[in-house]
């Protein structure tokens, strides 16, 4: 079912995006040369590879084309990315919404990127291991969205055993990176504002029930002990302070 909506999402793109034709895509003469532009060109859109455009996805808006270069391969670029197919960090690829203002692009197309960020959430949730961890996914949806709410919200509805898996490794990874640093957890460089609205969120009792839940009703004794663990971690983890805010997750707001 989230593979079925993934590709409705997708598809929802490449018919929004449709008049956006490629034209002319002007770039840096020192960062792209006649290859990279043939690269591009080689074959239809839907039909071009990760390598293909990979080295578009990481000067787009910046060096290469401009926003509306981007609508053009907008629709490729995001269906790859959901896929695990681009060679290039999710973060940067996502990132090139900001850089092209998409708050501002009429409504329809912010509703078709959107819908799309929401079915490949549910789509990484869905599954484990995914393409890429619910975190890697989180944090690249952060560079086009400011408020994660709606995504942490989701996360746990319903709390099926993948989406608890892909919390239990966040919150390893988020223990590990405060355990480094003696000030506390500094999550800065890809997440914007947006480390008091995981802590926060993470303090809630949601995460912590769906964890020991699904310690008690593991399949196997790996599952559990992964369980076990983040349920100690998020008992640590949330009394500790963040880089940029005061004390612990329970004095942040969203």
């Amino acid at each position: 079912m989230s593979a079925e909506r993934l590709d409705q999402a997708v598809g929802g793109l490449y018919a929004t995006f449709a008049a956006f034709e490629l034209g002319a895509v002007a770039g840096c003469p020192h960062c792209v040369d006649g290859d990279d532009q043939r690269e591009i060109r080689r074959v239809p859109l839907r039909e071009l590879t990760g390598d293909d455009l990979g080295h578009y996805a990481f000067k787009a808006v910046t060096t290469w084309g401009d926003a509306d270069d981007l609508r053009h391969f907008l629709p490729r670029l995001l269906e790859l990315a959901a896929h695990g197919a681009l060679p290039v960090d999710l973060a940067v690829v996502l990132g090139k919404l900001r850089l092209a203002r998409w708050s501002q692009w009429p409504e329809e197309q912010r509703d078709a990127i959107e819908a799309f960020a929401g079915a490949w959430w549910r789509h990484t949730l869905a599954m484990f291991p995914a393409a890429d961890d619910a975190a890697t996914v989180l944090q690249a949806i952060g560079q086009a969205v400011d408020d994660l709410s709606l995504f942490l919200s989701g996360w746990l509805d319903p709390p099926g055993e993948p989406a608890v898996r892909h919390l239990a490794a966040f919150v390893d990874h988020l223990a590990y990176t405060a355990r480094r640093r003696p000030t506390g957890l500094v999550l800065g460089g890809w997440w914007h504002d947006q480390p008091a609205q995981l802590l926060t969120w993470l303090a809630r009792p949601a995460p912590r029930d769906a964890l020991e839940n699904a310690f008690f009703e593991a399949g196997s004794a790996p599952i559990a002990a992964e369980m076990s663990a983040a349920v100690d971690q998020l008992a640590w983890l949330t009394g500790v302070s963040i880089h940029g805010v005061g004390g612990g997750a329970s004095d942040t707001e969203t």
